[in-house]
C-alpha cells in the first residue's frame, strides 16, 4: 500500500490551508457578483413589464372613463338626433374610437356613429348570434372580445347603457400597439402582450413566432401560448421572472405580470447569453485573479512546510515507542530543542508519556465491578437496547435487542446493519447513529400475521473524564398495544359519530315536515311537542358535530382558511349570535377594545375564531347568574421569543359567574372534563376545540378563576405582519356597522 511520505503530506496539507481561503473567497465573489448583476438585470426586465402593463391599464382606464360619460348622457330624455351627436362627438375627441353603436337587447344596432378613416363597414350589424354578446347578456356587466377583430388591431366591447340597451363600441389598439412595437430592447429583447387564451396579439407582425422562439423552424403562435412564462403572465397576481428554455433549445431570461382590467398578460423576454454577457465577463475577470492569489499562496506554503519537517520525524519516533508502551520515552523527548512551538509540542508528548503510564495502572477490578453491575441493570431490561460506536459497530446489547434483531452470538464487533433487514428499522437505526439524542422515531415492523410498533430513541455515550463521544447506545420500546388501543379509540369514535349522524340528520329532516304540515295540520299541542324534539336532535347533533370537530382537528384534518380580518369585529358576529340568551337572561354584555383594535386587521381564520369566541361566551352564559356581567377585552400585546419580539392580540373574555375550583383550571381544556358539581350541558368538548383552534392560529389559551368571583378565559394570537412588513390596518367602523350590540363598551 501506498504511504505518503512526512513533507509531502505536510505540504499538501499547508497548501491547502494556504490556497482554501482565497479560493473560497474568489469563488464566494464570483457568485456574489453573479447573483447581483443577474438580479438587476432581471429587475430591468420586472420594470419593463409593470410598466407595459401600467400603461395598458391606463389606456382602458381612459376609454371606459369616457364610455361612462358618454353612457351617462345618452341616458337623458333626448331624442335620437341628439343621441347620435353625443356618440359623434366621442369618435371625434378619441382616435381611438372607431365607432360606437346602441344595440337592443336582441343584438341589434338601432344607432351608429362611425370613424369613416377605420370603419370599413359602417352599416348597422345584427350581433345576436355573437358569443360575445351572449356573454354580454347574461351578465350585463362590461365584455370584450378575446380575439383582434381584424386589422389594424381591433376589439369589440359590450357595455351596459340601460335595462333594454346597450353600448358595442369598436376600439383601435394601434396606440398600444405602436407602445409595445417600440419596447423593444437590445438585440433579441422583445415586449409582447398576449389574451387570456395564451395567443400573441400585440405588436403585430406576421412572423410574431420566429421572433419570439428563434432557432426553431417553423416556430407558430400556438408554441407561444405553451411558455411557462406566458401561462404565469396570465395567473399570477403580481410581477415575476425567471429564466426557461424555448423550444428551440436556446435559454431565454424574462418578465412577466398580467394586466386586471382586460385579463392579459404582458411579457418581456430576452436571449439568457445576450443578458447574461457582462456576468460572465466579470467571472472570468475574478477568476484569473483568484487563480494568481492561489498560485502566491500555495509556494509560500510549501516553503513553510519543508521548514517544519525534520523535527517532525524526530517525534513520530517517539510517538511511535508510547503505542508500544514504552513509557520511558520521556527523556528522550525532552532532547529536541528548536526553541518554538515544536520544543513545547515535544515536551508536551514527554507529559503525556506519564499519564498514560499513570491510568496504566489503576485499578481493574473496581472497573470490571462497575462493568459486571452496568450490564446487569442492563440485561434486566424489557425495552432493547444496543450500543453501537460512531461507526455502527456492535459494543453491547441486552436479551430483548437479541430476540428482536436476531443477534447471534457474535454479533458484537459487526455493522449493525447487517442484522437490519426491515428498512423502517434501518432508517431509525442511521437517524440514531448520526443525530444522537434526536426526537424519538416510530418504527413498524410487518410480521406474517400482525403489524409491531416500536419508538427508537437514542442518546451519545460520553467519555466519563474527556466528555468525547464513544458510541451511540439506542433504545427500542415496544408500542404496539398504545397503538391498538388508540386505533380502536379512532375506530369507535369515527364510527358512533357517524352512525349516530346519519339517522339525526333523517329525524331532524321528517321532523321539519312535521312542523311545515307537510304530514298533515298539526295542532298547538303537537307544534309544542314537535319544538321540544326539534330542539333537543339539534342539541344533540351538536354534540356528534363536536366529537368529529374534535377528531378532525387532533388528526391535523381541519384546514385554517386564512384572511385580513378585524378581531373586533369577529367578537360583535358572536355576540350577535347569541343576542337572544344574553337579552333572555339580562346579562350586562360589554366588549371593550383598547386603542387600536378597532382598526386593527391581521391574518385569521374568522369563522373558526368566530366559533371560539361562540364557546366562550356560551360557557360564560351559562354560569352567570341573571342580571351578572359579561366584559370581552381586546388588546394589543408584545412577547420576547427566541426570534425577538411578537407583537400579540391578547383577548379576556371575563364573567361574574361562581369561577371554577383550582383543581380544574388547566383539566377544563380536557376532552370531556366538565367541573363536578356545576351544571352541565354539552359534550365536554367545547373549550377543547377553542384550544386546537387558537394554537392551529399559533396562540395560546388559558383560564384565571378564583370560586365565588367568576371566571378569565384568555388566549392570545400573533399578528401576522403583511409584505411590507407593517401591521395591517383599515379605517374605523362607522356608526351602525357593529351589528345589533351597539351599545359596546
Amino acid at each position: 500500500m501506498f504511504k505518503l511520505k512526512l513533507f509531502p503530506k505536510l505540504a499538501l496539507i499547508m497548501v491547502a490551508i494556504a490556497t482554501m481561503p482565497a479560493a473560497i473567497i474568489g469563488m464566494r465573489t464570483i457568485n456574489i457578483n453573479r447573483v447581483g448583476m443577474q438580479d438587476a438585470i432581471l429587475e430591468i426586465h420586472t420594470t419593463l413589464a409593470e410598466s407595459a402593463a401600467q400603461k395598458i391599464s391606463d389606456y382602458w382606464e381612459e376609454i371606459n372613463r369616457e364610455i361612462k360619460i358618454a353612457a351617462r348622457s345618452l341616458r337623458a330624455n333626448i331624442d335620437w338626433r341628439e343621441k347620435h351627436s353625443i356618440l359623434q362627438v366621442l369618435l371625434d375627441t378619441n382616435p381611438s374610437f372607431v365607432s360606437i353603436a346602441v344595440v337592443d337587447n336582441k343584438g341589434r344596432e338601432l344607432l351608429k356613429a362611425y370613424n369613416p378613416d377605420r370603419d370599413a363597414n359602417p352599416s348597422l350589424v345584427d350581433h345576436s348570434g355573437e358569443d360575445l354578446f351572449k356573454r354580454f347578456i347574461a351578465s350585463r356587466v362590461p365584455e370584450m372580445s378575446t380575439e383582434i377583430t381584424d386589422r389594424p388591431h381591433i376589439v369589440g366591447k359590450f357595455y351596459p347603457l340601460t335595462d333594454t340597451h346597450s353600448l358595442y363600441v369598436k376600439i383601435s389598439l394601434q396606440q398600444l400597439n405602436d407602445y409595445v412595437s417600440r419596447a423593444g430592447f437590445a438585440k433579441s429583447g422583445v415586449v409582447f402582450v398576449v389574451n387570456s387564451a395564451g395567443r400573441i396579439f400585440l405588436p403585430a407582425y406576421d412572423d410574431a413566432a420566429q421572433k419570439i422562439i428563434p432557432g426553431k423552424s417553423g416556430a407558430r403562435l400556438e408554441d407561444i401560448a405553451k411558455l411557462d412564462i406566458v401561462k404565469n403572465s396570465l395567473t399570477s397576481d403580481s410581477v415575476g421572472s425567471s429564466e426557461y428554455v424555448l423550444p428551440g433549445g436556446k435559454s431565454a431570461v424574462g418578465a412577466f405580470t398580467s394586466v386586471k382590467e382586460t385579463g392579459w398578460g404582458v411579457v418581456v423576454q430576452q436571449d439568457k447569453d445576450e443578458a447574461y454577457i457582462s456576468v460572465e465577463r466579470m467571472k472570468k475577470d475574478t477568476l484569473y485573479l483568484t487563480l494568481i492569489s492561489v498560485l502566491a499562496a500555495a509556494i509560500l506554503a510549501f516553503f513553510i512546510a519543508r521548514g517544519l519537517t525534520l523535527p517532525i520525524l524526530r517525534l513520530s519516533e517517539a510517538a511511535r515507542k508510547i503505542s508500544k508502551r514504552d513509557f520511558e520515552v520521556a527523556p528522550a523527548l525532552a532532547k529536541i530543542k528548536t526553541g518554538d512551538e515544536i520544543e513545547e509540542l515535544s515536551s508536551s508528548f514527554g507529559e503525556m508519556a506519564v499519564e498514560i503510564m499513570r491510568y496504566d495502572e489503576m485499578q481493574v477490578d473496581k472497573l470490571i465491578s462497575e462493568k459486571t453491575k452496568t450490564e446487569a441493570v442492563i440485561l434486566a431490561m424489557t425495552d432493547a437496547l444496543i450500543m453501537t460506536d460512531t461507526e455502527g459497530r456492535i459494543e453491547l446489547y441486552n436479551s430483548a435487542a437479541k430476540k428482536l434483531l436476531g443477534l447471534g452470538d457474535r454479533a458484537l464487533g459487526e455493522p449493525v446493519w447487517n442484522f437490519l433487514s426491515d428498512a423502517s428499522m434501518r432508517a431509525a437505526f442511521e437517524n440514531a447513529v448520526s443525530n444522537p439524542a434526536s426526537v424519538p422515531r416510530e418504527v413498524s415492523i410487518a410480521a406474517p400475521n400482525a403489524i409491531s410498533y416500536y419508538t427508537a430513541s437514542s442518546n451519545m455515550v460520553l467519555h466519563p473524564q474527556k466528555k468525547t463521544s464513544i458510541g451511540v447506545v439506542a433504545i427500542l420500546r415496544d408500542i404496539t398495544l398504545e397503538k391498538e388501543i388508540d386505533n380502536m379509540k379512532d375506530i369507535f369514535l369515527h364510527s358512533i359519530t357517524h352512525d349516530l349522524r346519519n339517522p339525526m340528520t333523517s329525524i331532524r329532516g321528517f321532523l321539519k315536515f312535521l312542523q311545515d304540515g307537510v304530514g298533515g295540520p298539526v295542532t298547538a299541542q303537537q307544534k309544542k311537542m314537535l319544538d321540544t324534539m326539534d330542539r333537543s336532535s339539534q342539541k344533540l347533533l351538536s354534540m356528534i358535530n363536536d366529537i368529529l370537530d374534535i377528531a378532525k382537528l387532533e388528526s391535523g384534518k381541519m384546514r385554517l382558511n386564512t384572511d385580513y380580518a378585524n378581531l373586533a369585529q369577529v367578537a360583535r358576529n358572536a355576540a350577535n349570535a347569541l343576542e337572544a340568551i344574553l337579552i333572555k337572561k339580562n346579562i350586562n354584555f360589554a366588549i371593550a377594545p383598547s386603542a387600536g383594535m378597532e382598526e386593527l386587521r391581521f391574518k385569521m381564520d374568522s369563522a373558526m375564531l368566530e366559533r371560539v369566541f361562540i364557546n366562550l361566551i356560551s360557557n360564560a352564559v351559562k354560569f352567570t347568574p341573571d342580571g351578572g356581567g359579561i366584559t370581552i377585552k381586546l388588546e394589543q400585546t408584545a412577547a420576547q421569543t427566541e426570534n425577538g419580539e411578537v407583537q400579540l392580540a391578547r383577548v379576556s373574555i371575563i364573567d361574574t359567574g361562581e369561577g371554577i375550583p383550582p383543581d380544574y383550571v388547566e383539566k377544563i381544556f380536557d376532552k370531556f372534563q366538565q367541573v363536578a358539581g356545576q351544571k352541565r350541558g354539552g359534550t365536554g368538548l367545547g373549550l377543547t376545540i377553542c384550544k386546537h383552534i387558537v394554537e392551529a392560529h399559533g396562540g395560546k389559551i388559558w383560564a384565571e378563576s378564583k370560586l365565588g368571583e367568576g371566571s378569565k378565559f384568555i388566549f392570545t394570537l400573533p399578528i401576522v405582519k403583511n409584505s411590507n412588513g407593517k401591521i395591517p390596518l383599515f379605517p374605523p367602523f362607522s356608526k351602525g356597522d357593529e351589528g345589533g350590540f351597539n351599545n359596546y363598551a
